[in-house]
């Protein structure tokens, strides 16, 4: 299923009204139980070459409150399911960013490596060797292994998997976390379309995709914060068992894309086709706002994004020429209607409008109102 001409995410520090479009074109891969996004070749160098880049549409986690809270739940989940003594453990982190994940492990005395294609700057002395994983060979193998935000991205899953149990110990652990997109699937959530992610992962998906690959103990679950977690061990023999994907747990493309049109007529309504010379607030600086408003007309002057994010603040999004304002700032620029985007946290940023900034209640609109 293809959605045509949706802008590419981009979040930089001056502004431009020229933008990059691709379609979207999903399709459903049934023998494993994944959507995914079917790469052209030109979107595969563009992204390539974003990855190698010190471009980022996201902010490190020690310079975000919510990041930085994330990094220490994912220490805290490794840990736990690890069970053993991490003193002395060989850590390994794909896709480690300045290293901030790293450096809580390093505090338990345990020796770690990351790996970053991207020019971003490390955190302190962690080690760090920029490259992609699936073209770095190892001296010796590693006790953990974990990805945070990084198998969504890859456009081989199987050989990264397959890589990772290579390179553990016996006995070692690899924990992965990825967003959880059952139910923005289900939903048809705009926030799902961004053209870096290739694989949406649920539970039945990525489980299969560790146990095809031979992990034991296998363990999936999610959070409430929009996360899915997925964990193996290397044991001594591979499992030989084929494991099949519960396929009634899955969805279609052509579910979703239907779901999607269906969310950004609601929301093109609610704006009001034929009234649309007002201010409009939208909370949440995501690729959700690429996605809408490439789907419908609005005058980009007269849209003001605002996030709590300080990185985000001050950055714009391209072809839109108004920068991210903090939230604070809402009332001074008149805005008529708000659209909260960030679907796993809407009650707090809601409460926080209402309680905090005493915007109108009744011209609030959750994302999660046009599903």
């Amino acid at each position: 299923m293809n959605i045509p001409n949706v802008s590419v995410f981009e979040l930089n520090d001056r502004k431009s009204i020229k933008g990059l479009d691709f379609d979207f074109n999903l399709i459903f891969k049934k023998n494993e139980g994944l959507l995914k996004q079917k790469i052209s070749k030109k979107l595969k160098k563009f992204l390539i070459e974003r990855y190698k880049s010190n471009h980022s549409n996201s902010s490190p986690m020690e310079k975000s409150s919510h990041r930085k809270i994330h990094g220490f739940r994912l220490f805290k989940h490794i840990q736990k399911n690890y069970k053993k003594n991490l003193k002395d453990k060989k850590i390994l982190e794909i896709g480690c960013g300045t290293g901030f994940l790293l450096g809580l492990f390093k505090k338990k005395n345990c020796e770690v490596l990351g790996i970053e294609p991207s020019n971003i700057k490390k955190k302190n002395d962690i080690n760090i060797k920029k490259d992609f994983f699936l073209k770095t060979k190892f001296q010796s193998k590693f006790d953990i292994i974990t990805s945070n935000a990084v198998l969504e991205h890859e456009f081989h899953p199987n050989k990264f998997l397959k890589k990772s149990y290579n390179d553990l110990k016996i006995g070692g652990m690899n924990f992965i976390c990825v967003p959880d997109y059952t139910k923005l699937i289900r939903n048809g959530d705009p926030t799902l379309i961004n053209h870096e992610h290739i694989n949406y992962f649920t539970k039945s998906n990525l489980e299969y995709y560790l146990k095809k690959n031979k992990f034991i103990k296998v363990r999936v679950f999610s959070d409430k914060f929009g996360n899915l977690f997925g964990l193996g061990f290397k044991g001594v023999k591979r499992a030989n068992k084929i494991y099949k994907v519960n396929l009634k747990k899955s969805f279609h493309s052509a579910q979703y894309v239907n779901k999607f049109y269906a969310c950004v007529k609601k929301i093109d309504s609610w704006l009001d086709t034929e009234n649309k010379d007002y201010n409009l607030g939208l909370y949440g600086a995501t690729a959700s706002i690429s996605t809408i408003f490439s789907q419908i007309k609005f005058k980009k002057k007269n849209i003001y994004i605002f996030d709590g994010d300080t990185q985000k603040q001050k950055k714009y999004i391209k072809t839109f020429p108004n920068e991210v304002f903090e939230p604070k700032k809402i009332l001074k620029k008149r805005v008529k209607k708000i659209i909260i985007l960030p679907y796993f946290y809407e009650k707090e940023i809601k409460s926080f409008l209402i309680n905090d900034i005493n915007f109108n209640s009744k011209n609030i609109k959750c994302l999660s109102n046009f599903f």
